[in-house]
């Protein structure tokens, strides 16, 4: 039942996004554009409604938080020490590991979550998705480029100028401070909150349909790039739910907060650990295959976990 009433439905419009891309119905840049409409104007009101509307005295005991980066810090560390006898370049397992633990929280987690689990549980995923893409995905940013010698400065700034930063720190401010917002101006983020989860979704099916003509043009190594990416896969959707689980256990997280930290644990690889490691020329086909793959199978994997009855009593 889970299958048909929560996790088609939403893969549904990611596949509808992959078939216009494979069909070649929108250019790069249209599909550019849509990643833009998201990241700047739709996914931020959204960020921004989701904390203004949290008391700010409950992210004060987020143990979940804390048991989600220790546990994604710890597989992502073992994975980068174990590829050592096969991949020397600190690069490569660096970025491999990212592809390993770096969950799709905004494009896929948020719909998701507020499908499954309600709105209210939205103000979970979102830290968690606030907190992964400032320490994971901007730090990679930095570590990589300091390695690389390049603008190390100028990646700090891009991380600080990301505009979901920007919505969640001012919500946190609004919250803080209780202050009551117009009723036009609320009104107006709303309505572009209630465009994000569709709109990044279809978006999201766009990115992969490029990535899949991207990686159909590359030959050599192919068989091996296929299983070191079903290896991403498996750490990503198996392993590191069942980590997250086991450490919000340990810090005593709330039942509520430990179906959204295992959830989004489950969920596939973002599109950005792609980006990263074809910004830093290492194993980007390898990663792209395992956002890909991933996506594609989680749609089982999800739905066996939300329907699982030791799920519901996490």
């Amino acid at each position: 039942m889970v299958l048909f009433s929560v996790i088609l439905p939403i893969f549904a419009v990611i596949g509808l996004g992959f078939m216009c891309q494979y069909r070649r119905w929108f250019t790069q840049s249209a599909v550019a554009d849509f990643n833009r409409f998201v990241y700047y104007i739709a996914v931020p009101p959204l960020l921004f409604m989701a904390m203004a509307t949290t008391p700010i005295e409950s992210l004060t005991q987020a143990r979940y938080l804390v048991a989600y980066l220790g546990a994604t810090l710890f597989i992502w560390i073992g994975l980068f020490f174990l590829l050592k006898p096969f991949f020397k370049a600190f690069e490569a397992r660096f970025l491999l590991g990212l592809g390993a633990t770096f969950s799709n929280s905004v494009y896929l987690g948020i719909p998701l979550v507020q499908t499954a689990l309600g709105t209210q549980a939205t103000q979970a995923v979102v830290m968690i998705a606030l907190a992964t893409n400032v320490l994971f995905v901007g730090g990679s940013a930095v570590i990589l480029s300091a390695r690389q010698q390049s603008n190390v400065r100028g990646a700090a700034v891009e991380v600080l100028k990301n505009p979901m930063i920007g919505a969640i720190v001012l919500g946190l401010s609004a919250s803080a401070l209780k202050l009551p917002l117009p009723m036009g101006l609320e009104r107006l983020l709303e309505l572009l909150a209630q465009a994000a989860s569709p709109v990044a979704l279809f978006a999201l099916g766009l990115t992969l349909g490029g990535v899949n003509a991207q990686t159909a043009q590359v030959s050599g190594a192919d068989q091996e790039s296929w299983s070191w990416s079903g290896v991403l896969v498996t750490f990503k959707i198996l392993i590191h739910p069942l980590a997250v689980w086991l450490a919000c256990l340990a810090v005593g997280a709330r039942a509520g907060e430990t179906q959204v930290a295992v959830l989004v644990a489950a969920l596939p690889a973002g599109a950005l650990a792609h980006l990263l490691a074809q910004r830093f020329g290492a194993q980007s086909l390898t990663v792209a295959r395992g956002v890909m793959l991933g996506t594609a199978l989680s749609l089982l994997t999800l739905s066996a976990l939300l329907s699982s009855a030791m799920f519901a009593q996490l």
